[in-house]
């Protein structure tokens, strides 16, 4: 009789655990529902971690060039630092001809973000975009067009240059400040008329280096 009564008790027990568990898996069921249906659609279901840009797009003159590697100075586009060692390989493209870059101009490239502690840092091309030429010379004339310069840069070949100003020049001077005399420093596309003397569009006024 006891035994009868004990097996009672025990079912009656595993009854109650077994309602119990029912009740709430419910609850956590109904819980699961409740949020998905309130969950925006768009809502992430991870959270996202910020990545780091793969490349980025620099500038500065060149101040010395071998057949693998260009080193920059006056750069822009790369916080804290003014000079870059950048590595050139097979890999990078070339969206200008091959050949005219040289010593002295001011090019636009797209590196590679990952640089060196070196200094100054390297890295690596990924592609080169623009060159532009940079004339440092001396005003000889000024006039509604532009400026005639007489360059005192070693790699300039023309004895003179007509400078030809636009809307579209920018200028990091003051237009007033530049005076027949001065020595500046312009930026100039690379087309160049045939004439004598040969005239370039001018993308920037840089500097005054000398006032007379």
């Amino acid at each position: 009789m006891k035994k009868a009564i004990i097996v009672l008790l025990a079912i009656a027990m595993l009854a109650g655990c077994s309602q119990v568990n029912t009740q709430d898996m419910k609850k956590v069921n109904d819980i699961e529902k409740i949020d998905a249906e309130t969950l925006p659609e768009d809502a992430p279901g991870e959270p996202i971690s910020p990545e780091l840009p793969e490349s980025i797009t620099i500038g500065g003159i060149i101040e010395n060039m071998s057949d693998d590697q260009i080193t920059l100075v006056d750069v822009e586009g790369l916080e804290g630092e003014t000079s870059v060692i950048v590595n050139i390989s097979g890999t990078t493209q070339w969206d200008i001809p091959l050949g005219v870059m040289k010593e002295g101009q001011y090019v636009i490239l797209e590196v590679s973000a990952m640089m060196t502690r070196s200094i100054p840092p390297q890295t690596n091309a990924i592609s080169i975009l623009n060159i532009y030429d940079v004339i440092l010379g001396e005003v000889i004339e000024i006039d509604k067009k532009g400026m005639t310069l007489k360059p005192v840069s070693s790699y300039y070949a023309h004895e003179q240059v007509v400078v030809l100003i636009s809307d579209k020049t920018d200028w990091s001077v003051e237009k007033d400040s530049v005076n027949v005399g001065n020595t500046i420093r312009v930026m100039v596309g690379m087309q160049m008329t045939a004439s004598i003397p040969p005239q370039v569009p001018c993308i920037e006024v840089i500097s005054i280096e000398t006032n007379e």
